[in-house]
């Protein structure tokens, strides 16, 4: 609950140039997505099977409360994930490189400015 206050904090005290306006609702749904599968009780697996591809389990609990974990995950899910989490790295990078608390150099060993990231993720499904 406390990276998106603190990252917005660091940005603004920096002046940063980067549009963070759908930041927070983006990290959001990123965050949601990450914590249906990595906190949920009802996903079991990996499990591998011999001479076939990764599997991975989901159950549902039975009683008052609904599936912990959608009943399908799509893989456009995890391209919009995939999409919304680099977009957030490449602020985070930018905003170091502005802040002057991160310096980047190229496999020449050159100074490397990092590329101010578009308002919004490329990839990933639109906003709601």
């Amino acid at each position: 609950d406390q990276r998106m206050p603190l990252f917005e904090a660091f940005a603004d005290e920096i002046g940063y140039t980067g549009d963070l306006s759908h930041a927070r609702m983006i990290y959001n749904r990123a965050k949601q997505v990450r914590d249906f599968v990595g906190h949920s009780l009802s996903v079991v697996g990996p499990a591998y099977r011999v001479g076939g591809p990764a599997t991975v389990g989901i159950t549902h609990l039975q009683g008052k409360k609904g599936p912990l974990v959608p009943k399908e995950l799509f893989p456009s899910t995890f391209d919009r994930l995939k999409a919304d989490c680099e977009w957030l790295a490449a602020h985070a990078t930018r905003a170091g490189w502005e802040g002057e608390v991160a310096s980047f150099i190229n496999m020449a060993g050159e100074p490397w400015e990092p590329e101010l990231p578009p308002a919004l993720p490329e990839g990933g499904e639109p906003l709601p």
